[in-house]
């Protein structure tokens, strides 16, 4: 089994705590946020359902520029506008937490609470 080896006379508690780098802590910060948002996305419209509502709405837009939508046409595009507004709310959210994070003092970063300000 390998040994910790240090130098002479340079025991653990002679080194002093290194205070961490507010750049890399909001970096840090912001990547975590970027992947709750990613996975709150992902959890109220799967990459498939995104997938089948842009190409809907994609051959929605080309009916509407041939014709007029019917009802049931009309209820589509209002669905998918919904989906797309969970998917924005939580953009949204996710943009204003990294802001804060962007302007928090660095003394206050590793405390700074992700928990908050998401959309329900």
């Amino acid at each position: 089994m390998p040994q910790r080896v240090t130098p002479a006379g340079l025991a653990p508690a002679n080194f002093a705590p290194v205070a961490p780098d507010p750049e890399a802590m909001r970096a840090a910060l912001v990547a975590l946020v970027k992947a709750e948002a990613g996975r709150r996305i992902l959890a109220q419209v799967p990459s498939w359902k995104q997938s089948n509502a842009t190409a809907r709405a994609v051959e929605l837009t080309r009916i509407g520029m041939q014709r007029a939508l019917t009802p049931d046409e009309t209820a589509e595009v209002a669905a998918i506008g919904g989906l797309w507004a969970a998917v924005k709310a939580i953009r949204d959210a996710s943009d204003a937490i990294e802001t804060d994070i962007m302007t928090t003092p660095p003394e206050s970063l590793p405390t700074f609470d992700l928990t908050g300000g998401w959309p329900e």
